[in-house]
This record gives structure tokens, C-alpha cells and sequence, in this order.
């Protein structure tokens, strides 16, 4: 009978935690995708000052959560991600709009995509 019960706590906590990591990566994830197209609204209105600002912002963002995210999610988007993140504030001080507008589009894309494949679905799991 402890058996029984030791197993289903094992599992209750696996799935909680589960449950946590999927929560947790997606609230992330749409505070960077949010702090992502504020920026480049900002970039499209010209207002580069602020656009640094909220650039600023994002990359502190991203800084403090990549290395939990690393921990449990493939690295190939977060990696991704990271290098976008590099270059973006060099082009915002250039005053790149074509360019940074396309680095946070696919630091978005990214996001999108890590929230896509960490959902519980059949094609996930398998």
C-alpha cells in the first residue's frame, strides 16, 4: 500500500510540475512577444528613443528568464532568439527600421513557436 502511495505522489508531482513549466513558458513568452511588438511600433513610428528604452526592457527580460527556460526547452529556438536579441540594439541605435523590424519579427516567431511545441498535444508528445 505505500507503494501505491509513494507512486501516486510521483506522479501527481510530475505532473504538476509539468503543469508549471508549461504555464511558466508561456507567460514568458508573451511578455517577450508583448515588449517585442511594442518595440517595433515604436521603430515604425520613428520614435527610436523609445524604442531603445523598450528594447532595453526586453533584453532584460529575456536575460532573466533564458537560463531557467534552458534548463527544460530545447535550445534550438531559445538559441535563436538569443542571437535576434544580440544585434537588435546596435540596429536600433543605427536606426535600422527594415532590419530590427525584421530581428523582433523573428524573435515573435520564435516565441510563438516555443509556445506551439511545448503544448500538450499527441504530435508533441510523440
Amino acid at each position: 500500500m505505500k507503494r501505491i502511495i509513494t507512486v501516486i505522489i510521483i506522479f501527481a508531482i510530475l505532473i504538476l510540475s509539468s503543469i508549471y513549466s508549461i504555464l511558466y513558458t508561456n507567460a514568458k513568452c508573451n511578455e517577450i512577444i508583448e515588449y517585442a511588438e511594442k518595440t517595433k511600433r515604436l521603430i515604425e513610428i520613428c520614435d527610436m528613443e523609445n524604442a531603445q528604452k523598450e528594447q532595453e526592457n526586453l533584453e532584460n527580460i529575456w536575460n532573466n528568464h533564458e537560463k531557467t527556460m534552458k534548463l527544460y526547452l530545447r535550445r534550438t529556438n531559445l538559441d535563436e532568439i538569443d542571437h535576434e536579441m544580440s544585434g537588435l540594439s546596435e540596429l536600433i541605435k543605427l536606426e535600422d527600421q527594415t532590419e530590427s523590424g525584421k530581428a523582433l519579427d523573428l524573435i515573435i516567431q520564435y516565441c510563438y513557436q516555443i509556445i506551439e511545441d511545448e503544448q500538450p498535444t499527441i504530435f508533441n508528445i510523440l
